[in-house]
C-alpha cells in the first residue's frame, strides 16, 4: 500500500486564478491523494469556486476559516487536518505540473531516509504566460547553501514524520515561515532535488512576496535561529547586504467592479513607460574582440541581443579573422535593435582588439567579451542595477558555467579553422560568493571568466592608464587585467545570478595550447610586473600573505628521489640523494602521496591543483561522501585545515544528473578537470606546503632525473 499523499490550497482572495491552480491539481498523473482547500475568509467569491470543484470531485475537502489569519497560521492549520504520509502545498496563484506529485512521492518512496524533496520551477506572468527557469533554480543545494539561499522553493513534498519532528510550521513568523521549516527540514533529514521544472509559480503585482523589506526581516530571523541551532553563532554571524532598486509605476487613482471584472483608472497613463529604458538607464558597453571564432560567434551575439537591459552598444572588433565570422556579425546585427559598430584592429592579439575597442565606447559601463562566451538575459542588467546601487563598489562579478565541447580542426587551407559540435559535451555550474579580500583570490588563482565581470568606465579608465590589457602578454590576459584592479585597491561586487556561460571548445585557444615552459616564463612576467605595481600602494593595503603570493616560485617542479619513514606518531621524509630529512604532518603526507602520482614538472600552482583534484577523485569514493559538501569537510582534513562552510561551489549542469545519486556524484568529480576553479582554500593549503617541500629540497627543478617514491614503517 502506498503512502497517502494531501496536498494544501490556501486562499484569501484569489477567486481569478483559484481555479487554475484547483485543476492543476486535479489533472495530476498521480491520483490517489486528498486536497484540502483552506479559505482564509476570502471576501470574493473564493470560496464559493472552491465548493463548485469539492461537489464534484471527492477527493477535495473545503475548510472555511471564519477570520483572516494570514498565510503561516492557515498553513499550519490546514496541515494539521490532513491525513496523509506526505504533505505539499500549492499556492492559490500558481499550478502544478501534471506530473508533479507522481514525481516527487516516487523518491520519498524510494529514498527513506530523505524528508524532503524538491522540483524546480518556472516562472509565469498574470496571463500565465511562461518566463524561464527561475533564478534559485540555478542555485544548488546544500545544507550550509540553505543558510543564505532558498533553493528548496517549490515544489515541495515533505514526509509527515520529519515536519512533526521539527514542530512543524512556525506561525509565529509572519512571512518566511516556509524558509525557517526548511532550514529545520535539512538538519533532520536529508533533501533531494529533483532538477526539473514541476511547479509554476506567477508573479504579479499583488504577491504576498513582494514586501520585500517583510520578507527580510523574517528571513533574517529564520537565518539566526538556524544559526544558533547548530551551534554556529559563537563564530558566525548573518551579514545582510541590502541592494535597493527603484522604479516608477502607474498610481491608481480608483476602482470599480463591472461585471465581476477589476477595472483600474490610472492617474497619468504615461507613467505606464517603465523608468528603466534607454534614455534612463546608464549605457554599457560591450566590447568583442574577433579572430576566427567560426560559429560560436553567433552564439555570443544572439546572448547580447537578448540582453533584457535597454541601453547597450556593442564594439565588435575584427582581429584580422580568416573564417568569415564577420560577415555572419554583419547580418546578425542588422536585425538588432541594439546599436552595433564594427572596427578593425590589425596589431593581432586579444588585447590589441580589446584597446582599440575601448577608444570607440561611450558606456557608462565596460562589458568585456570574448567571441565563442556567452551572457545569460539578465546578468547586464543585475549588475548595473547592483553596481548603481552600491557606489563604493567598481567591479561586478556573478555565477557561471564552464561549458567543454568536442571539436573537429578543419584540413585544407586554413588548419586553423575549428568546427565545434552543435552540443556541449558537459556543462558545469560555479556559485561563487562574495569575498572580503579579492586580491587573495587573484593571486591563488581563484579564476573567474573574464566575461563575468562589469566594470565602471573611471574604472576601465584608470585600468587602461597601467595598461592592464598588456600587449606583450599572451596567456592570462584576463587574469593580469583583474589581479591588476584588485592590487590597485579596486572592490568588487558578488551580484548572485547574474550568470555567463564560458565555452572551452577549441584546440588552438592560447590556454589549451601553451606549453607548461611557456606558461611558466608567461607567469613569471607577469608577477614581476604585480610586484611592482604592488610597491606602489599604501603599505597596509598588501599584507604578508599577499606578498608571499606575489613573490611565489614560477620554475618547473618534480619530486625528487625520496623515502618516507613513518616511526612511532612521527613521520620523517628523506631525500634519496642528498639523506637531507625533515619531519612533516600525516597531511603533508598525503599530499606528497598525491603528487608522486603526476608524472610530469609542473609549477607549484598548477600542482596545489591536481594535487587537490586526485585527493578529491579519492575523497568520493568513501561511502559516506554523498556531497559537495561533504566532500569539502573531508578534503579539508585531508590537506589540514579547517573546515568552512563558506566556499564556492560546483554542480552539473549538463547533461542533466540526479544530484543525489551517488554515482553520479562519483562522475561529477572524475569528469570535471583538474585545472576548474574549485576547492579554493585546499589549493591554497596544499601550495603552501608543496612550498615547503622546495624549500627543504623535496622538490628539483625539472631534470631528467628520475622522480622515485619509498615508504617504510619502523
Amino acid at each position: 500500500m502506498h503512502p497517502s499523499i494531501s496536498i494544501i490550497i490556501t486562499v484569501y482572495n484569489r477567486s481569478h486564478y483559484l481555479g487554475t491552480a484547483i485543476e492543476s491539481v486535479l489533472n495530476q498523473t498521480h491520483h490517489d491523494f486528498e486536497l484540502i482547500i483552506w479559505d482564509d475568509a476570502s471576501t470574493d467569491n473564493s470560496l464559493d469556486i472552491a465548493y463548485q470543484y469539492a461537489q464534484k470531485d471527492k477527493r477535495i475537502r473545503v475548510i472555511a476559516a471564519k477570520k483572516n489569519t494570514g498565510f503561516p497560521t492557515a498553513i499550519k492549520t490546514a496541515v494539521e487536518a490532513t491525513t496523509g504520509d506526505y504533505i505539499g502545498w500549492v499556492d492559490s496563484d500558481d499550478m502544478l505540473a501534471s506530473s508533479a506529485i507522481e514525481e516527487t512521492s516516487l523518491i520519498l518512496n524510494n529514498h527513506p531516509q530523505v524528508g524532503l524533496v524538491y522540483t524546480d520551477y518556472e516562472l509565469m506572468n498574470s496571463q500565465g504566460k511562461l518566463r524561464g527557469l527561475g533564478n534559485r533554480c540555478r542555485i544548488p543545494y546544500s545544507k550550509e547553501g540553505l543558510l543564505v539561499d532558498l533553493m528548496t522553493f517549490h515544489f515541495r513534498l515533505i514526509r509527515r514524520s520529519v515536519y512533526d519532528a521539527v514542530g512543524g510550521v512556525d506561525d509565529s513568523f509572519e512571512s518566511g515561515e516556509d524558509y525557517d521549516l526548511c532550514l529545520k527540514l535539512s538538519e533532520v533529514t536529508e533533501v533531494y532535488h529533483i532538477a526539473k521544472p514541476l511547479y509554476y509559480y506567477r508573479r504579479h503585482d499583488s504577491n504576498v512576496s513582494n514586501d520585500n523589506l517583510k520578507n527580510i526581516y523574517w528571513s533574517q530571523k529564520a537565518i539566526n535561529d538556524a544559526l544558533k541551532r547548530r551551534g554556529l553563532d559563537s563564530n558566525y554571524e548573518l551579514d545582510t547586504h541590502l541592494t535597493a532598486f527603484f522604479s516608477i509605476k502607474p498610481k491608481l487613482k480608483k476602482k470599480t467592479i463591472i461585471n465581476n471584472q477589476l477595472q483600474t483608472e490610472l492617474l497619468n497613463t504615461a507613467t505606464q513607460k517603465p523608468i528603466l529604458d534607454e534614455k534612463n538607464s546608464p549605457k554599457v558597453s560591450i566590447i568583442i574582440p574577433c579572430y576566427n571564432p567560426g560559429m560560436m560567434l553567433e552564439r555570443c551575439l544572439n546572448s547580447c541581443f537578448e540582453q533584457t537591459y535597454p541601453n547597450i552598444e556593442i564594439i565588435i572588433v575584427d582581429n584580422n579573422s580568416t573564417d568569415g565570422s564577420i560577415e555572419v556579425a554583419r547580418q546578425l546585427a542588422a536585425n538588432s535593435s541594439y546599436r552595433v559598430i564594427f572596427t578593425s584592429c590589425h596589431n593581432q592579439g586579444q588585447n590589441n582588439a580589446f584597446n582599440h575597442g575601448f577608444t570607440l565606447a561611450k558606456g557608462d559601463y565596460i562589458q568585456w567579451l570574448d567571441a565563442d562566451d556567452e551572457l545569460m538575459p539578465d546578468k547586464i542588467e543585475l549588475q548595473v542595477k547592483a553596481l548603481e546601487q552600491n557606489p563604493d563598489f567598481d567591479i561586478a562579478y556573478g555565477d557561471w558555467e564552464y561549458c567543454f565541447y568536442k571539436s573537429l580542426v578543419k584540413k585544407g587551407d586554413n588548419p586553423q579553422h575549428i568546427i565545434p559540435q552543435p552540443k556541449c559535451e558537459y556543462r558545469f555550474g560555479f556559485t561563487s560568493r562574495q569575498y572580503e579580500d579579492y586580491l587573495l583570490q587573484s593571486l591563488s588563482h581563484n579564476w573567474q571568466p573574464p566575461l563575468s565581470y562589469l566594470l565602471r568606465r573611471a574604472s576601465a579608465v584608470k585600468l587602461q592608464e597601467l595598461l592592464a590589457w598588456n600587449p606583450q602578454t599572451f596567456l592570462a590576459t584576463d587574469r593580469e587585467y583583474y589581479t591588476i584592479a584588485a592590487i590597485i585597491g579596486m572592490r568588487f561586487l558578488y551580484v548572485p545570478n547574474a550568470l555567463v556561460r564560458y565555452n572551452f571548445w577549441s584546440p588552438i585557444q592560447n590556454s589549451r595550447k601553451t606549453s607548461d615552459k611557456g606558461r611558466s616564463e608567461c607567469y613569471k612576467k607577469m608577477h614581476l610586473r604585480f610586484q611592482e605595481i604592488a610597491a606602489q600602494q599604501p603599505a597596509e593595503r598588501i599584507t604578508k600573505q599577499h606578498w608571499s603570493l606575489l613573490k611565489q616560485n614560477w620554475d618547473l617542479w618534480k619530486l625528487a628521489p625520496v623515502t618516507l619513514i613513518q616511526k612511532a606518531d612521527n613521520i620523517f621524509l628523506i631525500n634519496n640523494l642528498t639523506q637531507f630529512g625533515i619531519t612533516i604532518t600525516l597531511s603533508e603526507a598525503k599530499i606528497i602521496s598525491a603528487l608522486n602520482k603526476i608524472n610530469t614538472a609542473c609549477t607549484l600552482e598548477n600542482y596545489a591543483s591536481w594535487v587537490v583534484h586526485l585527493m578529491a577523485q579519492r575523497i568520493v569514493l568513501l561511502p559516506l561522501i554523498d556531497s559537495y559538501d561533504k566532500l569539502v569537510e573531508e578534503l579539508s582534513r585531508w590537506v589540514g585545515i579547517k573546515y568552512s562552510p563558506l566556499h564556492d561551489k560546483s554542480s552539473w549542469k549538463y547533461p542533466s544528473q540526479p544530484e543525489n545519486n551517488k554515482e553520479q556524484f562519483k562522475k561529477l568529480i572524475n569528469t570535471i578537470p583538474w585545472f576548474a576553479p574549485l576547492f579554493e582554500q585546499q589549493r591554497l593549503a596544499v601550495f603552501y606546503a608543496l612550498d615547503k617541500l622546495r624549500n627543504a629540497r623535496m622538490l628539483v627543478k625539472d631534470t631528467q632525473l628520475e622522480s622515485t617514491f619509498s615508504i617504510l614503517s619502523v
